[in-house]
């Protein structure tokens, strides 16, 4: 995972009409890139060191929040032109501050959910 700041006024920008990434976006996922290839290379020693297998390893880089993006861009046009970029890729995704916030809330909400419909077993009931 490779955090870069929330605040980043170019994270999608408009040229010709079209919402593509900013400069700031690539060189992160270039970042995560050249990890992913050390990863590769180095592959045997981070088995034989640390016994984890990086043959399948991906990235997730997040990156911005739509409140700082300028040039009128809606946070919907940010999500389905990180969707649209994210489908290109392989080992690596693109994803905003508001959207890992808005997966975690999700998470503990069914999370919650679930221990309220099945309790411990191993605890013991209220008096």
């Amino acid at each position: 995972m490779e955090l870069k700041r929330a605040n980043i006024k170019d994270l999608v920008i408009r040229r010709s009409g079209h919402l593509m990434l900013g400069a700031p976006a690539h060189r992160a996922v270039s970042q995560a890139q050249n990890y992913l290839q050390a990863m590769d290379e180095n592959r045997p020693s981070i088995l034989a060191e640390h016994g984890v297998d990086t043959r399948r390893a991906s990235a997730t880089v997040v990156i911005g929040h739509p409140r700082y993006v300028t040039g009128d861009v809606t946070s919907q046009e940010i999500a389905e032109t990180l969707r649209t970029y994210n489908t290109h890729q392989a080992r690596i995704e693109v994803i905003t501050y508001e959207t890992l916030l808005d997966s975690v809330s999700r998470m503990l909400a069914l999370s919650s959910a679930r221990q309220d419909a099945d309790p411990d077993p191993d605890e013991e009931p209220a008096a």
